[in-house]
């Protein structure tokens, strides 16, 4: 292989593997959303695993059907039924 056929395959990689490793976790997603948060002066956001819980199990039971309806619970939901959103 010669070398620039070799740097490229090199950047392709690394550049791979940054994309790869970028949210390996909760905490990475919500720290770069809480960076952009503190820009536009809003407070940041908390990780909950009482949230996860309860959506993971409010999911389940939807798989059946996929249907986009509330959950009625004590969480707020983002989308509006018959706006597409």
């Amino acid at each position: 292989m010669d070398i620039p056929k070799l740097s490229i395959l090199s950047v392709c990689l690394m550049v791979g593997l940054q994309l790869a490793c970028a949210q390996n976790s909760p905490n990475d997603f919500l720290k770069a959303h809480n960076v952009g948060r503190a820009q536009v002066g809003v407070p940041p956001l908390a990780w909950s695993e009482t949230l996860v819980a309860y959506a993971r199990d409010y999911a389940k039971q939807r798989s059946g059907d996929c249907a986009m309806k509330h959950s009625d619970g004590p969480y707020g939901e983002t989308w509006q039924q018959g706006r597409g959103t």
